[in-house]
C-alpha cells in the first residue's frame, strides 16, 4: 500500500554465498591500476554503501514509520583522492607525488587516443561532485556495519 524508492550509491558487498558487487570485484584488481592512479589527483566526490547496510535500512523502512518515500543510501562523501590514498594504504603502495588531472586534459586525452566518451561518461567528467543528502543505518538509530571505506576494505583482508 506504499511505495518506497531507494537509491543506493556505489555498492560494495558479496561473499561465498552471495555474488560480489561490481565495485567489490575491483578491489583486488585495483592494485595494478594503483601503480599509475596513485600519481594522479582528481577533483570530485561520491558516496559508497555496503550491501549489509542497505539490508538494515530496507528492513527498518519496511517495518517502521518513516518521513519520506525516497532515500539516497550512502556514507558521508569521499573524494577520489581520499579513495586513492586509502586504496594505496590497503595495498601497501606509497604515494610519492600527485599530478592534478583537469577535465580539459581528460577530454584532450580522449581525442588524442581516439577514445569515445559516452554521454554518461561526459556527464560524470563535467559534474565530478556526485554529493547527495544520504542516509545510513545510523540515520535510523541503527549501527552502521561499514561506515567508511576503511571499514569496507578491512573486510577484504
Amino acid at each position: 500500500d506504499r511505495i518506497l524508492i531507494l537509491y543506493p550509491t556505489l555498492v560494495f558487498g558479496g561473499n561465498n554465498h552471495f555474488p560480489y558487487s561490481h565495485i567489490s570485484t575491483g578491489i583486488n584488481s585495483a592494485k595494478s591500476y594503483l601503480n599509475i592512479i596513485r600519481f594522479l589527483k582528481i577533483d570530485g566526490g561520491f558516496h559508497i554503501i555496503h550491501s549489509k547496510d542497505i539490508a538494515k535500512i530496507v528492513c527498518y523502512l519496511c517495518f517502521n514509520p518513516h518521513e519520506k518515500n525516497h532515500y539516497i543510501l550512502g556514507t558521508k562523501p569521499i573524494t577520489p583522492n581520499d579513495a586513492i590514498r586509502k586504496l594505496c594504504k590497503f595495498h601497501r603502495k606509497r604515494i610519492y607525488f600527485q599530478i592534478k588531472i583537469t577535465k580539459r586534459f581528460v577530454f584532450w586525452l580522449s581525442k588524442w587516443f581516439k577514445i569515445k566518451i559516452h554521454q554518461w561518461d561526459r556527464y560524470c567528467i563535467e559534474n565530478p561532485y556526485m554529493i547527495y543528502d544520504t542516509v545510513m543505518p545510523s540515520t535510523f538509530h541503527l549501527k552502521d556495519t561499514y561506515p567508511t571505506l576503511e571499514a569496507v576494505l578491512a573486510d577484504y583482508q
